[in-house]
Formats: C-alpha cells, structure tokens, sequence
C-alpha cells in the first residue's frame, strides 16, 4: 500500500490493511506499507499513534526520483503465491474487493 499520512482515504483503508497483517502474516502474507510523505517523521508518527503493526517503510526522495508519482492515494497492490499480480487498486480499497482474494 503506498500512503501518505495526511490522507484521509489512506486513513480509512490503514485500519483493515492493519487487521488483514495482523490475522493473516502467520500464514505467509507479505505487505509492505510506503509512505510518500515528504518527510519520515509525519509517516513514523501516523503508525505510532494508529498503533499500525504492518511493516512500513518511507520513499526517499532519491526513490521517487526512479518510479512514477502516484495517480491517487492510497495504491494497494496484491499479489498471489505464485507473485503475480493480483489486484492492483488506486483509492480506497475496501475489504470486501480483497477478502475473496485470500481463499
């Protein structure tokens, strides 16, 4: 999922990525949350006080530099065991489009 810490979209999507991480990282789930604020104390900060386990991690400017700006917050892209892709989503992504995705 990529996010930024002011984005109140983000903000309702975070807590069901949270659950999903929380139910599903003991039967092999790999996620990786980036956060595109512009700088990593706000992204550290918003984690903290959501109490958000998944893993994260920040987009340097140095890394932005290399991929293409995001469209619309958040991005969610989710792939199988067999690591295609899967599902590839920008704005909110709700539950319901996900879950079947996990049988």
């Amino acid at each position: 999922m990529v996010y930024a810490s002011t984005c109140p979209f983000c903000a309702l999507q975070s807590p069901s990525m949270d659950k999903l991480w929380r139910n599903q990282k003991s039967r092999g789930l790999q996620m990786l949350a980036l956060s595109v604020d512009l700088k990593p104390e706000p992204a550290i900060a918003y984690l903290k006080a959501k109490g958000y386990s998944f893993p994260a991690a920040w987009a340097s400017p140095e890394w932005r530099n290399n991929f293409p700006k995001p469209q619309g917050l958040p991005v969610t892209l989710l792939r199988g065991r067999d690591g295609k892709l899967q599902l590839a989503e920008k704005g909110q992504l709700l539950p319901k489009t996900w879950m079947p995705l996990l049988t």
